[in-house]
C-alpha cells in the first residue's frame, strides 16, 4: 500500500508556510524534515502550498520526481527506495519573478521488523511478577497488553510483567520507530503452592518383605519435576507411574526400623519433604536376613540367646525386641570376634552366631545347632587312622551342588581320574568344603561306610542327610571338630 508522508505512518517531508503576502515581499520560509522513519520503499512525498506559490520541484537524492498539483498540494511518488538515509529537496516557484523557496531535509526508509533477543522467562515460577528483558534496536518499544517499555540507547529493555495463578500466555510485540513490528509469545505458569505428597509405607507401618515397594503420591498445581526417595540414606532409582504415583522397589532391607525420606520438587523449584519410620519383619528365623534396632520376633529372640551365650546379655534381656540394649550387646560381640562394631547383625555376624556345626569323631556324629530350633543330629563317617579328620575350629568355605570329584594331590589318588556328577561320584550330590586342607562334608556312594573311620579325612553323610544340611548352612558357618577326648564343655552340652 502506498503511504503518504504527511499522515499516519507516512514520512512528512515538510510543511511549507510560504507567507508571501501582497503587502510585504518576504523571502520564502524553509520547512523542516520528518521526525520518524518511513516504513515503505514507495512513499508519496507531499508539500502543502500557501501564498503566491505557482509550482515547484521535488527531488530525492538529487533525482527529480514526477510532481502533480491538487489545489494547494504538490505530491510526488517515489519508487523503490533503498533502506537507509535519503535526502529530499524542494524548490517552489512564486508569482514574483526571480523569487524561489527551497529547502532540503533528510529522512530514513526502514521496512525491516526489529530484531529482538529475549532472555527467555522460566516455564514455571513461584514469583508473582517476572522480568522480561533483552535487547532490540534503539528506540523500539516492547509492548504487552497495556504495558510498554522503550529500549534504551543501547537497545536494552526490562519489562515487569505481573502473572496470574496458573497458565499465563504472554503475547506482545516490539515496535520500531517506523512502526515495523516483531511479535512474540511466551507461556509461563504461575505456581502458587508447593507440591504435596503422601508415602507408603507410612510412619509406623510393618512390612513383611525385605523388598518392599515404596510409593509416593505427588501432586502440584503446576507440574512435578523430581521425586527423590532414600531408605536409610541410600538413594533409590525412582520410576514414574500413572496419576502422579512414583514407585521404587527397595532390595535387601535389614529386619528392623527403616528410615524412609522423600523429597518432591515442582518445576517452579518449590520443595516438599516427608519422612517415615517403618519396620521390616519378614522372617522369624534367625539368619535369613540382616537385623538392626527395631527388629522384632522369634529371630530376635534367637539372636538374643546367642548373645546370652556370649555373655553379652542376661536372661531378662531376651524380649524378642531388638532394642538399644541388644544393639550394644551386638557391638560388644563384634568387638570380641574382631569384627567391625556396627551394631548391625550382618552376614558375617550371623554366620558366627547363627547355624553352627559340631562334630564328635568318637561318636561318628555331626550336630547342627540352629538358633531357636532343636538340635539336629546326623551320623557320619570320619577319616581313617591313616588319613585322619583334622580337629579344631573351621568355617564353611564353599558349597557346591553336584560336584565333580577331582583327585587330591596324595599318593592314594596318584592314578585316579576326575569323576563327574553321577552315581559313581564318591562325593555324592553335595559338597560343603571347609577352609583347611581340602577337607569337607559331602555325600557318598558308599552309604554302608557311615558310622566308621574309613574316609580320607572328609566327613561323609548319606545323600538325603547332606542335601538337608546343605540348605541350612552358609559360607562362613562355623564348624568345630572334636576328636571326642577333649575336656571342652561343649562336648558335654551336645553329647551328654
Amino acid at each position: 500500500m502506498r503511504s503518504k508522508l504527511a499522515i499516519g505512518l507516512a514520512v512528512t517531508v515538510g510543511l511549507v508556510a510560504v507567507l508571501l503576502s501582497l503587502g510585504s515581499m518576504m523571502a520564502g520560509v524553509k520547512g523542516f524534515g520528518p521526525s520518524t522513519p518511513c516504513p515503505t520503499t514507495d512513499p508519496i512525498l507531499e508539500v502543502t502550498l500557501k501564498g503566491l506559490v505557482t509550482g515547484g520541484q521535488i527531488l530525492v537524492d538529487g533525482q527529480p520526481l514526477e510532481v502533480s498539483r491538487q489545489g494547494k498540494r504538490l505530491t510526488a511518488p517515489a519508487r523503490a527506495l533503498a533502506e537507509g538515509q535519503h535526502l529530499v529537496s524542494v524548490r517552489l516557484d512564486t508569482a514574483l519573478p526571480f523569487y524561489q523557496v527551497a529547502w532540503q531535509t533528510p529522512f530514513e526508509v526502514d521496512v525491516t521488523a526489529p530484531e529482538v533477543d529475549f532472555e527467555a522467562p522460566p516455564e514455571y515460577t513461584s514469583e508473582r511478577t517476572i522480568q522480561l528483558q533483552g535487547t532490540t534496536e534503539r528506540g523500539a518499544r516492547v509492548v504487552i497488553g497495556e504495558l510498554a517499555q522503550p529500549a534504551d540507547g543501547k537497545g536494552r529493555f526490562v519489562l515487569d510483567v505481573p502473572l496470574a495463578a496458573g497458565s499465563n500466555q504472554l503475547a506482545g510485540e516490539v515496535l520500531d520507530p517506523a512502526g515495523n513490528a516483531t511479535q512474540f509469545k511466551f507461556k509461563v505458569f504461575g505456581d502458587r503452592s508447593p507440591p504435596t505428597a503422601s508415602v507408603t509405607p507410612a510412619d509406623g507401618d510393618v512390612v513383611k518383605t525385605v523388598k518392599p515397594v515404596i510409593k509416593v503420591q505427588a501432586s502440584d498445581d503446576g507440574a512435578i519435576a523430581r521425586v527423590a526417595i532414600t531408605v536409610d540414606g541410600q538413594a533409590l532409582k525412582v520410576k514414574t507411574g500413572a496419576d502422579g504415583v512414583y514407585k521404587v522397589q527397595a532390595l535387601g532391607l535389614a529386619e528392623g526400623s527403616r528410615h524412609l525420606q522423600i523429597e518432591v520438587q515442582d518445576k517452579a523449584g518449590r520443595v516438599s519433604s516427608r519422612e517415615s519410620w517403618f519396620v521390616v519383619d519378614s522372617s522369624e528365623r534367625f539368619g535369613d536376613n540382616r537385623m538392626t534396632i527395631g527388629a522384632v520376633g522369634d529371630d530376635v529372640k534367637s539372636l538374643q540367646k546367642r548373645l546370652l551365650e556370649q555373655k553379652a546379655l542376661s536372661k531378662t534381656d531376651i524380649t524378642g525386641k531388638f532394642d538399644s540394649v541388644t544393639e550394644q550387646a551386638v557391638r560388644q560381640v563384634q568387638e570380641k570376634l574382631k569384627l567391625k562394631a556396627t551394631g548391625i547383625v550382618d552376614e558375617t555376624l550371623m554366620a558366627a552366631l547363627g547355624p553352627r556345626i559340631f562334630v564328635n569323631q568318637s561318636r561318628f556324629s555331626l550336630i547342627l545347632d540352629l538358633p531357636g530350633k532343636p538340635l539336629q543330629r546326623f551320623s557320619i563317617a570320619t577319616g581313617s587312622s591313616t588319613y585322619p579328620t583334622p580337629t579344631g575350629d573351621f568355617k564353611v568355605a564353599e558349597k557346591v551342588m553336584y560336584p565333580t570329584w577331582l583327585p587330591p594331590k596324595s599318593d592314594w589318588a596318584r592314578d585316579a581320574k576326575p569323576i563327574p556328577p553321577g552315581p559313581d561320584n564318591p562325593l555324592g550330590t553335595r559338597w560343603i568344603g571347609l577352609d583347611w586342607g581340602g577337607v569337607g562334608i559331602h555325600g557318598t556312594n558308599a552309604p554302608w561306610s557311615i558310622g566308621s573311620a574309613s574316609s580320607h579325612g572328609c566327613m561323609r553323610m548319606t545323600i538325603p542327610d547332606v542335601e538337608e544340611l546343605y540348605t541350612m548352612v552358609r559360607v562362613g558357618t562355623p564348624v568345630v571338630i572334636f576328636g571326642g577326648w577333649e575336656s571342652d564343655p561343649r562336648l558335654k552340652t551336645y553329647w551328654p
